[in-house]
């Protein structure tokens, strides 16, 4: 509450009830019967609740929410029961509950051509720094050099006797790339030591 101090001493108006159960959950169908009789006398309405309870009668508290802020309120609060966690989706903006262990900043809503913000989330994400980030733009230039060198590699290679060097070599290569790549996106390393690590010797 120390971001929002207006809530620390927050309360919601709560109140009694004496009311019909059912499997001590509250007979609304019972309830609403006797509703509907308009009785205004409460002699008459206690003797009403009698004889239709057949000794089912709780006294209940009850949550009157009046305004939208009450009642946001009170979902928050519920949710903080229950342990649940709410989280912006990194990728749509929208608030989703975070259903299992797993820290997950994108929510299964569909953003576009059927795919959730989960399942393209990180590629989106990437897609718009490397439009924005002239450094990520030098890395993918240089990623796709080197696997063109290792598809004209590979290809020299079906004649002689060494398969598979060429793409060991890149994938080495590629793990290191990545890793760096990493690194530049949690602002460890420079942009320029990023770029010169990666070129092609």
């Amino acid at each position: 509450m120390g971001k929002y101090p207006r809530y620390a001493n927050f309360s919601l108006n709560t109140k009694f009830a004496i009311t019909v159960t059912e499997n001590g959950k509250m007979d609304f169908n019972s309830v609403m019967n006797i509703n509907d009789k308009n009785i205004s006398n409460k002699r008459e309405l206690a003797s009403i609740i009698g004889e239709q309870s057949n000794g089912r009668v709780s006294l209940i508290n009850y949550i009157i929410l009046e305004e939208l802020e009450e009642f946001l309120f009170y979902e928050f609060s519920e949710m903080a029961k229950l342990g649940l966690i709410v989280r912006k989706c990194n990728l749509c903006g929208k608030y989703f509950i975070l259903r299992n262990k797993h820290n997950t900043l994108f929510c299964n809503r569909i953003y576009k051509n059927n795919f959730t913000c989960k399942q393209i989330g990180n590629k989106e994400l990437y897609i718009n720094k490397l439009s924005k980030d002239p450094v990520l733009q030098k890395y993918e230039k240089i990623y796709k050099a080197n696997y063109a060198k290792m598809q004209r590699d590979e290809a020299k290679e079906i004649h002689g006797l060494n398969n598979g060097i060429a793409r060991n070599k890149f994938k080495n290569w590629s793990k290191k790339a990545q890793h760096l790549r990493k690194e530049y996106l949690a602002k460890k390393i420079s942009g320029d030591d990023l770029v010169l690590h990666i070129k092609i010797k």
